[in-house]
């Protein structure tokens, strides 16, 4: 297993046990931890569902990956982790910005699924 898949394990394996141990994260990101847990566990739930309606299906996956990638970059898998490879290129995106991008999402994902 490549490094990068093992960063993503453990953020998942942190966020499915509702980042337990994690009592807060930093002021000056300005991420809530209630907020981040609560777009995991939503988007989660319609990708395991395999939902049938394909637009819905892809907004969850993007709100699931990027919550993933929110605790990478915090540092909160280890400072290597905060580096993500995407086709085979290093990025170094900030915790904040994939979170404010999160919450956009989650706000589409759940308007697709009231519809």
């Amino acid at each position: 297993m490549n490094k990068d898949r093992e960063y993503e394990t453990k953020a998942i394996e942190l966020l499915d046990g509702y980042l337990s141990g994690v009592t807060s994260f930093p002021p000056e990101v300005e991420i809530d931890k209630e907020k981040l847990l609560e777009m995991y566990m939503d988007s989660r739930s319609i990708v395991r569902l395999n939902h049938e309606n394909l637009e819905l299906s892809r907004a969850a996956e993007s709100v699931w990956s990027t919550c993933i990638r929110v605790v990478r970059c915090l540092g909160l898998v280890g400072e290597e982790g905060k580096t993500l490879s995407i086709n085979q290129k290093e990025y170094f995106p900030e915790a904040i910005s994939l979170y404010k991008n999160a919450v956009s999402l989650h706000v589409t994902m759940k308007e697709l699924e009231n519809c």
